[in-house]
């Protein structure tokens, strides 16, 4: 087995990811307000062919093992300025379209190591319908290669993410429960580092927005407290569910070059660029700019679902002690009271910030309720 030189230790001195405001450039001003309460991050797949000096300042990278295989797994020459960089062990292509890896596991770390990513997939299966073996095979070499990755290179510098693969939700649930062990080891070795995450694979095909939900919800279900990474998902999709959990997403379209290669060429001649030039400085900063917004989106549907619910939950509360609720605002804040009428005079008491309301309802369950208003 290969030894790799460690910085000092495991994950010592990865950047920490940064806030979605900082990555994501220039974003509306409603936006702003939501993303700054979240860490998110968007990574930018390059190839062989794409990867090169121009592309922005703190624009996150992925790094597919399956496009460096087509040359060696010479090392890759990132821009020094990209500091954000993960590695995908190349699944897809793996499983879709060569039908097997092209290299070892002992091969994927040594290229890791010439470039030693913030994190790296392990190397797992998808379970795309079509093909020839069934989800539970492709789950179990997937388990057995996180396992293997873990037993033999626990220690390298970047921070092993396995990946939960399935086809239908259950499939999810299963996988998850299968990895459990594995996984709060890692979360146990891992902790205090923004770089160690869980994937969840076979998305990047999905339309069906309620499938995607809930394949979430089943692994929410086993693994509550683990970060997720959400492999190649489409923006549609990423507006529509709810992000709990969710700390990053990845794509290889940003470029526009699959659906639009003419018009994407014609843009860059126009412009007196390059097409690789072109793509990583314009097309990139602008599919950014949707990622993030769709994240806003899901953020600001959810948030205020949950508020509503949360609202209804203490007026039907408070209802039960002969109060209502009353909302005040001050200060771009909203504020709960508990009123009663006595008479012509409306009797208040504050409660909490509305934003504290699902830890006020709990304390309803620890202390004698009517306390609170005496």
């Amino acid at each position: 087995m290969m030894i790799i030189p460690s910085r000092g230790g495991p994950l010592d001195n990865m950047p920490a990811r940064s806030s979605v405001i900082q990555r994501a450039g220039p974003v509306a001003p409603d936006v702003i307000p939501l993303l700054a309460q979240r860490h998110f991050t968007f990574y930018a797949t390059f190839t062989v062919e794409s990867l090169c000096s121009a592309i922005p300042t703190e624009t996150a990278v992925l790094l597919p093992a399956s496009s460096w295989a087509r040359v060696g797994m010479r090392p890759p020459r990132l821009p020094a300025h990209i500091t954000e960089r993960a590695a995908d062990s190349g699944g897809f292509v793996a499983s879709c379209v060569w039908g097997d890896y092209r290299y070892s596991l002992d091969q994927y770390a040594a290229w890791l190591a010439t470039w030693q990513p913030c994190w790296a997939a392990t190397m797992d299966y998808c379970c795309e319908p079509e093909l020839q073996q069934i989800t539970r095979e492709r789950q179990d070499k997937t388990t057995a290669n996180v396992w293997l990755a873990w037993e033999r290179y626990r220690n390298v510098p970047w921070a092993w993410v396995p990946t939960l693969q399935g086809w239908r939700p259950d499939d999810y649930h299963q996988h998850a429960c299968e990895l459990k062990p594995l996984i709060e080891a890692m979360q146990a070795q891992y902790a205090g580092s923004s770089s160690w995450r869980v994937g969840v694979g076979t998305l990047c095909r999905r339309n069906d927005v309620t499938v995607i939900q809930a394949i979430l919800d089943a692994i929410r279900d086993v693994l509550p407290d683990v970060p997720l990474h959400l492999w190649g998902i489409k923006l549609d999709a990423l507006s529509s569910i709810a992000l709990k959990q969710v700390i990053s997403s990845d794509s290889a379209v940003w470029h526009g070059l699959l659906y639009r290669s003419r018009e994407v060429r014609a843009e860059a001649r126009a412009a007196g660029m390059s097409t690789r030039t072109y793509t990583v400085s314009v097309n990139l900063p602008h599919y950014t700019r949707k990622v993030y917004a769709a994240v806003a989106e899901s953020v600001r549907t959810f948030e205020a679902e949950a508020e509503c619910e949360t609202l209804a939950l203490a007026r039907d509360v408070l209802k039960a002690q002969g109060w209502t609720l009353h909302v005040r605002a001050r200060r771009n804040r909203s504020y709960a009271y508990a009123a009663r009428r006595n008479g012509n005079r409306l009797r208040q008491r504050y409660l909490c910030p509305i934003a504290d309301l699902p830890s006020w309802l709990e304390q309803q369950s620890t202390y004698e309720p009517l306390s609170l208003f005496l």
